[in-house]
């Protein structure tokens, strides 16, 4: 059982999407740079984010794809909404329109 709610102090989120990148990078930065990380760590992490190149990203990878096909399917929106509410909730997501 996850006490993440019970611990958010301890966090730091930062939302963000493909379409505020900018956004992101400026939150990012000052996150890591007030958690004393290195410069060129910070200076790195910022470079693969502002080129799209981080070993990470996943948005042309074929598996992506298989996936955002997957969501599509009511079954399986209505099980993560089940799992995953209180995140919907508290990342102010917006739910899925789906009857239970």
């Amino acid at each position: 059982h996850c006490d993440f709610q019970h611990n958010l102090d301890y966090f730091k989120l930062i939302q963000y999407s493909p379409e505020k990148k900018e956004e992101l990078i400026n939150d990012l930065r000052q996150v890591l740079e007030e958690g004393n990380v290195e410069q060129s760590k910070v200076d790195l992490i910022i470079s693969q984010i502002s080129n799209g190149t981080s070993i990470h990203a996943t948005s042309q990878k074929d598996e992506t794809k298989e996936f955002e096909k997957h969501m599509q399917d009511i079954e399986v929106q209505r099980l993560l909404v089940k799992i995953f509410y209180w995140d919907y909730v508290l990342f102010n997501y917006t739910l899925p329109d789906i009857q239970f």
